[in-house]
Formats: C-alpha cells, sequence, structure tokens
C-alpha cells in the first residue's frame, strides 16, 4: 500500500470555502478532532457508503510530506483500517483536487 498519499472526499461547495486559505478542515474536525482519509483502494467504498446522495463531488489527492507524524491508522466500525489527520490540513499538501460526477446509480470512479 501507497502511504506517501491520502484522499479525502469533500463537498464541491464545502471544499470552495477554503480556495484561498492556508489550512482545510473538514465538515465535522471539531468535532471528531480529525479529519476522515482513505487509502486508494477505499476511496469507492467510502464514497458508496457515505456520499451516495451526492452527484458531484471533489476527491482531494493528499501527499503525506509534513503530516505523517499527525496520521493515525484506526478502525472503523466495521474494522477496516483508515488514515486519520489529527490536524488542519495543510492546502499544499492537496496535490490534485479531482473532480468527480456520478454517472450511475453508485460510485465508481479511477483515481
Amino acid at each position: 500500500m501507497n502511504n506517501n498519499y491520502f484522499y479525502h472526499i469533500v463537498s464541491i461547495e464545502y471544499w470552495n470555502k477554503f480556495i484561498d486559505q492556508e489550512f482545510y478542515q473538514s465538515e465535522t474536525f471539531e468535532e471528531e478532532k480529525f479529519i476522515h482519509l482513505s487509502y486508494q483502494n477505499q476511496v469507492n467504498d467510502t464514497l458508496n457508503r457515505y456520499y451516495s446522495d451526492l452527484n458531484h463531488i471533489f476527491v482531494l489527492k493528499i501527499t503525506s510530506q509534513n503530516i505523517i507524524d499527525f496520521i493515525k491508522i484506526e478502525a472503523s466500525p466495521s474494522g477496516e483500517l483508515f488514515p486519520h489527520l489529527y490536524c488542519p490540513l495543510f492546502i499544499k499538501n492537496v496535490e490534485n483536487v479531482f473532480e468527480f460526477k456520478k454517472s450511475i446509480e453508485f460510485w465508481e470512479i479511477e483515481l
């Protein structure tokens, strides 16, 4: 598994609030104190599990440089291990922003 990159799913509207910012915080950061991330092979399942109601999203490709010390690998309720970022995300760590539109009833994307 390539730990050089992590992925974060975000609605377009929410991400656009941070375009000119230095840091990004997810919608649940204040409550949970971390940002949910995924490995590349987890993105489709995460999209279908938590974002099935959206038809248009961004997937951020995040480099681990400068943030790896703030990443914890933790089990989800299903027991699957996911990376969690325990600090705000430096926008400079976002290497790519992929835009996807759902064309069928479920998400199936390639990164």
